[in-house]
């Protein structure tokens, strides 16, 4: 095999169209990661499973699509590699798609974070029609966060107050301080609007 050729790789629980690869910028895949850790973390004490990306199939088998956050009630523990609503279980409760240059049906709550805009909006069907509407202060119930705007930029707040953004570390609140350095950031405010 040549060097310059990338070896085909086999997704066996992804069947035809599924098969292609799931594709983010780094500005995305940090804000998908960034995502998925916080919402795990203030989730964990539930039987929610948190996934990104992962392949998620309508009842009719309609279009495929791979929401960059899911949250799947009662699946805590499990390991998906495909969900499938009615066959696999219940409609997610939560959605979250990050825009990208890329780049609702039965789901409780579904959110567009667009991080090159610092945007991010709470989609709904009312009456037959799409809303979209800011999603900046809107408590989620289904993943105990809510979003926020911290110094013109776009940010999670967690449960306890914590106010995490893109360049934060999600973790960093159990990181041992190095040199007397704070490490929470207790004097930031969000500003939910």
């Amino acid at each position: 095999m040549s060097s310059s050729r990338v070896p085909q790789v086999d997704y066996p629980h992804l069947p035809g169209r599924e098969h292609n690869p799931l594709l983010e910028s780094s500005l995305q895949a940090t804000w998908c990661t960034l995502l998925i850790q916080a919402v795990r973390h203030t989730l964990a004490h539930t039987d929610a499973l948190v996934t990104g990306n992962t392949p998620f199939v309508p009842p009719d088998g309609g279009p495929h699509t791979a929401p960059d956050l899911m949250v799947l009630p009662g699946l805590a523990g499990r390991n998906v590699g495909r969900y499938e609503i009615g066959r696999d279980g219940p409609p997610s409760s939560v959605c979250v798609e990050v825009v990208s240059p890329s780049n609702t049906r039965s789901v409780t709550e579904v959110y567009v974070l667009d991080p090159e805009r610092e945007t991010v909006e709470q989609v709904a069907v009312t009456d037959g029609a799409l809303i979209r509407s800011d999603a900046r202060g809107v408590h989620s119930p289904g993943m105990h966060l809510s979003f926020a705007t911290v110094d013109g930029r776009i940010a999670l707040c967690c449960p306890g107050g914590r106010v995490v953004t893109y360049d934060d570390d999600p973790f960093g609140q159990t990181a041992e301080p190095a040199s007397g350095v704070a490490v929470s950031r207790k004097g930031r405010r969000a500003d939910r609007r």
